[in-house]
């Protein structure tokens, strides 16, 4: 849903875990996303016969930057501990964790610039402009989506019954977590509610 609307962030996810799990087939086939500029850019670019394809290595750098970017643009989502790309130390082959080093698969990052390490290369940002256009004007992937829309929704209560797919937020009590967003405070309901509105309304502005 997030990469119907045109999130980097998103998108990067979703051709991460295809790739991962050999499933392209349904991103070129079924919605017409071409993956071949990610394919050669990464033939080109990474190095062979390492325990990672050069098209995982790829997608997976240009996922950490774009989130990366995501992370930094919102503060507020205290996620400061998902950026490691600035931690990565290519001489030694190592990422700081915690205060941690912890040894790398791989040295090979030839699109890693530690002075700016979450901007995206000239060849990745049109990879990804051309990928980010294919999926909002993907017919069939946005006729998807909004049938997700016009149908689904965070919860449901039906006959009585309390009906969610999941990620209802819960304190080490087990009540429920409290949520800041917008310095107004979520929780239970209220924040599913504010989940539900937020992303039909990214949806729409994307």
């Amino acid at each position: 849903m997030g990469a119907a609307a045109g999130s980097e962030a998103c998108l990067a996810t979703v051709l991460r875990n295809n790739i991962k799990y050999n499933n392209m087939e349904i991103l070129e086939s079924g919605y017409g996303i071409s993956l071949r500029p990610l394919a050669l850019f990464a033939h080109e670019i990474y190095k062979k016969n390492e325990k990672m394809s050069t098209l995982m290595k790829a997608i997976s750098v240009i996922l950490f930057k774009v989130e990366g970017q995501t992370i930094l643009r919102h503060p507020e989502y205290d996620m400061m501990d998902r950026l490691l790309l600035d931690k990565i130390n290519v001489k030694k082959g190592t990422v700081l964790i915690d205060g941690t080093e912890y040894k790398l698969n791989t040295k090979d990052f030839p699109t890693f610039d530690p002075e700016h390490p979450y901007e995206l290369t000239a060849e990745e940002r049109k990879i990804m402009d051309d990928l980010v256009y294919s999926a909002k004007n993907s017919e069939r992937l946005q006729k998807h989506i909004n049938f997700l829309y016009t149908h689904g929704s965070m919860y449901l209560v039906l006959n009585d019954n309390l009906l969610f797919h999941g990620d209802v937020l819960l304190d080490e009590s087990g009540d429920f977590a409290h949520i800041t967003f917008d310095n107004q405070d979520y929780y239970g309901k209220a924040y599913l509610d504010y989940s539900d509105h937020m992303a039909r309304q990214a949806f729409n502005k994307g």
